[in-house]
């Protein structure tokens, strides 16, 4: 391509004396700026497939010494191959979502497993490093267990037990009106659950597990509605002797997140206000007491939104106040005061 710029440049110079040195001057640059700017952006293109590249390789690199690390702990590393046969060639899908697909399997002894491929891995792989480095290394009632995990290549998946009853979420923001709705009993049921898993977390394990994204999409329900923590790709492991614990960014998902942070209480402004002038919640009891529980679970749910963090209870304070008797402990402060006016006549279905 020079060669013939080159040979262009030398035939407007030697040509008739009409075409001026200045014309020439203009299309050279012209034709140099042609060449270079392709050339150019190859150049930039290449430096940055280069410098994907030896991140790619750097993170392989750390996840590779993460796994030789994990060697002690109980999961089991399956391959690309044991993972296609245990979900029978991924035939069954339960469920997707930003981290990938989640597909019901079964291991070699008959257990039924849920099987999540992980799509797109986040923070270079840190929640696939974070779920088998936090629950890979526990075991507790109320905690998901993990099996096992593939790191094959560039193929990631986790193999946890299976939950038949799916996720908190699909029964208290059922799309399916056919969902059997779950009762105050059963639902208190859930919630000292979640409590005692909590609490095993942060004081259990050494170091403590911080989940960092508590919701009902990350509570799992076995087939007796027994409690499951899971999803642990944005935890963290922090020193038991570390009482406080600072955090300079925010994790987690809005509205689920601690309240100072971000906090949004209409509804509970309207319980608080109910509860504060000693009114019953509308609560249509289908069993006798579901209105004592009713009760019960707002008090404590509003302890625990309380915008000052030294004001709310300690996880074991909490769990003590679920299974304690509703008239045990006072209403708190409210912590929705500030969010604006009250909003008492509230209309709530």
């Amino acid at each position: 391509m020079l060669l013939l710029y080159y040979i262009f440049v030398y035939k407007l110079i030697t040509s008739k004396p009409m075409i001026s040195y200045e014309l020439c001057a203009r299309v050279s640059i012209a034709i140099c700026t042609g060449i270079l700017m392709p050339a150019l952006m190859v150049t930039l293109i290449i430096l940055y497939l280069r410098s994907r590249n030896a991140e790619a390789k750097e993170n392989r690199k750390k996840i590779k010494k993460f796994l030789e690390d994990c060697e002690s702990l109980n999961p089991t590393r399956y391959s690309v191959v044991d993972v296609q046969k245990m979900t029978n060639e991924f035939k069954k899908k339960l469920g997707q979502g930003g981290y990938g697909r989640v597909f019901k399997g079964e291991l070699e002894n008959g257990m039924p497993v849920a099987v999540k491929v992980l799509d797109n891995s986040r923070g270079n792989g840190e929640d696939f490093t974070n779920e088998v480095s936090t629950i890979g290394r526990i075991y507790h009632l109320n905690v998901v267990r993990l099996f096992g995990y593939c790191a094959d290549g560039s193929n990631r998946a986790l193999v946890y037990e299976f939950m038949p009853n799916k996720s908190l979420d699909k029964f208290i923001f059922p799309v399916n009106s056919n969902r059997p709705k779950l009762s105050w009993g059963k639902l208190q049921h859930i919630a000292i659950g979640v409590a005692k898993g909590i609490e095993y977390l942060h004081q259990g394990c050494d170091p403590r597990i911080l989940h960092f994204d508590i919701k009902p999409q990350n509570i799992l329900l076995d087939i007796d509605f027994n409690t499951k923590i899971s999803y642990f790709g944005l935890a963290k492991l922090f020193p038991k002797k570390e009482s406080d614990v600072s955090i300079t960014a925010v994790r987690g998902t809005m509205g689920y997140i601690a309240p100072e942070v971000y906090f949004s209480g209409n509804i509970g402004n309207w319980v608080y206000n109910r509860l504060a002038d000693g009114e019953d919640l509308g609560i249509k009891e289908e069993k006798d007491g579901d209105a004592d529980i009713a009760k019960k679970l707002s008090v404590v749910a509003i302890w625990c939104v309380q915008w000052d963090p030294t004001n709310r209870p300690s996880i074991s304070t909490v769990i003590q106040m679920l299974e304690g008797r509703t008239g045990s402990f006072p209403l708190p402060l409210d912590p929705f005061a500030s969010l604006g006016s009250k909003e008492s006549d509230m209309n709530v279905p």
